[in-house]
């Protein structure tokens, strides 16, 4: 990886940040030979960037701007490397991957009805009510986009 090269183009990706913060689940780092071919050449490629901060002390903000990466996207895997070492900055899984993530037909019926309904109201107002609705019903808080996509 060379300096000035977006190693976004590469397709590596942080996760997104989950809200709650303390909400986080905890994560098991796989060992060097648990990982894909794939996921280790990641590994190295992000090693190859957060290098220059932990070994070399060039500022992160300095390294973020060579290197094309958002500051809090270097800071996380920072923060992995040095929890976890070369094997945190493979990317993992999804954690719940397999599971279902689509609303209920009984919660696209209420978005439509909402939507339909005159006055017309904002999504934001919709996702608020339908939020109130699916809290009462099933504890599940859908998101703003799946609102959107019904």
């Amino acid at each position: 990886m060379e300096k000035g090269e977006n190693i976004l183009a590469h397709g590596v990706r942080g996760r997104r940040k989950q809200q709650g913060g303390s909400m986080k689940q905890e994560r098991r780092v796989p060992s060097l030979t648990e990982l894909t071919e794939e996921q280790r050449t990641e590994a190295y490629r992000r090693y190859e960037v957060v290098k220059e901060c932990v070994e070399e002390g060039v500022p992160q903000t300095e390294v973020a701007r060579e290197y094309g990466v958002p500051l809090s996207t270097l800071q996380r895997w920072v923060h992995q490397y040095r929890e976890d070492g070369l094997c945190g900055l493979a990317r993992q899984p999804r954690a719940d991957r397999g599971t279902r993530r689509n609303l209920s037909e009984e919660v696209v019926k209420v978005i439509e009805g909402l939507a339909l309904r005159k006055p017309r109201r904002s999504m934001a107002t919709i996702h608020r009510q339908v939020s109130a609705i699916a809290l009462t019903q099933d504890g599940k808080n859908p998101a703003m986009r799946r609102c959107i996509e019904s």
